[in-house]
């Protein structure tokens, strides 16, 4: 397990309290993923997360860039699509079909940061 990825477990379990037997099916980072690291769904809403946390010391002070923010809109779009996308993790694809079996329509994108901190041209693209 990679440190964005138990990062995602502590915040998941700490924050979301979502039960330790469901935070495995919650995360999908990894190959396919799509930008994103993991999805919650509560009740018709569904909410998709983005987790990073700083690799190594030097890198604590680093900034969420575009590259990042773009992938999560461009996955949040390849997940709501009616399209299947050609590349997906089996987590990813099923929360296509719960998208489909439950309507949801109400998203929320989340990004949790180990610094709190957005490069000015990924604050750009949020406000876009």
């Amino acid at each position: 397990m990679n440190l964005s990825k138990a990062f995602a477990h502590w915040y998941l379990a700490n924050y979301i309290k979502i039960d330790e037997q469901d935070i495995a099916e919650t995360i999908i980072d990894g190959n396919g993923d799509n930008g994103i690291d993991a999805i919650t769904v509560v009740k018709d809403s569904m909410t998709l997360y983005q987790f990073k946390f700083p690799d190594k010391e030097k890198n604590i002070e680093k900034a969420i860039d575009e590259k990042t923010v773009l992938k999560m809109f461009n996955g949040y779009k390849k997940l709501i699509s009616q399209k299947k996308p050609r590349v997906g993790n089996d987590n990813f694809l099923n929360f296509r079909e719960v998208i489909k079996e439950k309507n949801i329509f109400d998203y929320t994108i989340e990004f949790v940061v180990f610094n709190n901190t957005f490069s000015q041209p990924a604050e750009d693209v949020l406000e876009n």
